[in-house]
């Protein structure tokens, strides 16, 4: 079983505390208590909440920025029979490989059922490599420190991902896959 990890999903980066607000009024209602437009709205997935899309849409963000960065040596190798492990030791790591635009095991960044404390360590470690290349602005935040138990938190993991993709896609853009207007002429011989 394999995921692509090719297209760029837009991040959520707005997350407020009004949103978690709503999700506690929810909670404490009760279910069996809701309107139907009420368990519409608990059943979707609800800012305030951290929910598995949103930590399949992070993974897939950051996945994304690793290869585009293409000098990552992931945490994971390749054993025999194709499959990918986790590495905890640096003899266990092959090398780079890029990661955007292939097939990526699912497995690659595996979000367990219930997310522990070594995933999101993993998680953060990530982040603050790729918030430590620089491709930031002046309003590109630091990356969080654990736990990772507000909103805010998910929101600079986030901005973090997005500032860089952007700044990298940018530079993509306008030095390797935009015209640069140079002076040349399209069509002129060169006698």
């Amino acid at each position: 079983m394999s995921r692509a990890f090719t297209e760029w999903i837009t991040p959520i980066t707005d997350r407020s505390q009004a949103d978690v607000t709503r999700l506690v009024e929810l909670i404490q209602l009760g279910y069996a208590n809701m309107t139907d437009a009420q368990k519409a709205e608990f059943r979707s997935d609800m800012k305030g909440a951290l929910n598995r899309s949103d930590l399949l849409r992070i993974t897939n963000n950051l996945v994304i920025v690793l290869g585009e960065l293409g000098d990552v040596v992931l945490r994971y190798f390749i054993v025999g029979n194709g499959t990918v492990a986790s590495s905890t030791s640096a003899e266990s790591i092959v090398g780079t490989f890029t990661v955007s635009g292939d097939d990526v095991p699912a497995d690659l960044i595996d979000i367990p059922e219930i997310p522990n404390q070594p995933w999101y360590e993993e998680l953060v470690d990530y982040v603050t490599y790729v918030r430590s290349r620089n491709y930031v602005t002046a309003q590109t935040p630091t990356p969080p420190v654990e736990p990772l138990n507000y909103f805010t938190k998910w929101n600079d993991i986030e901005k973090i991902l997005r500032d860089a993709y952007s700044m990298i896609r940018n530079q993509i853009y306008n030095y390797a896959g935009g015209e640069i207007y140079s002076g040349e002429t399209v069509g002129t011989a060169l006698l």
